[in-house]
């Protein structure tokens, strides 16, 4: 294409190119910045990996009020702590943060509550089915045994492993 005898296009393509250039240095709408105040920043505890304070807490939060530790290991299990929600639906489930990678939270699957009923916490994770059972016993002490059910894939019959990780002691 030959510019010099089309002016009118040179000028649409520049005036394209500067409108986008404008647009692009405009400062985002929805930036996180503008829901912060300084006040906020203040809040923000140690270096980098402090969370800002919550004003105003949701009423619908389910705080953890229970955290019980292991306190003798019978069998390997990833699960070193649990924290029982205040409404007994809801279980955290954490590891020992010393000897993961992933600190508390287990190669990424625990990082949120998981449903508590019947004294069980049942997920799935791809083709593996795990179940905690958690019996109270006197001294605010819990038995913990784990069924493990892998199914093969993408056919074949499923193992199932049982476990007993051990007892876990009230910590708070």
């Amino acid at each position: 294409m030959n510019f010099k005898k089309s002016p009118a296009i040179l000028q649409v393509v520049v005036l394209f190119i500067v409108a986008i250039l404008i647009t692009s240095c405009e400062r985002e709408l929805n930036s996180p910045t503008d829901k912060i105040s300084q006040n906020d920043l203040k809040k923000v505890q140690g270096k980098g990996k402090g969370k800002i304070t919550d004003p105003e807490p949701d009423p619908n939060e389910d705080p953890f009020i229970k955290t019980y530790q292991l306190f003798q290991a019978i069998d390997g299990d990833p699960l070193y702590k649990f924290s029982i929600s205040q409404s007994g639906q809801l279980m955290l489930l954490e590891t020992d943060p010393t000897i993961t990678s992933w600190g508390t939270n287990y190669w990424g699957y625990w990082s949120d509550p998981f449903a508590y009923s019947n004294h069980e916490v049942n997920y799935i994770i791809g083709l593996t089915y795990t179940t905690y059972r958690f019996q109270e016993l006197p001294g605010n002490k819990f038995d913990v045994t784990k069924t493990l059910v892998v199914q093969p894939y993408p056919t074949g019959t499923p193992t199932t492993t049982e476990t007993h990780p051990g007892i876990y002691i009230l910590v708070n």
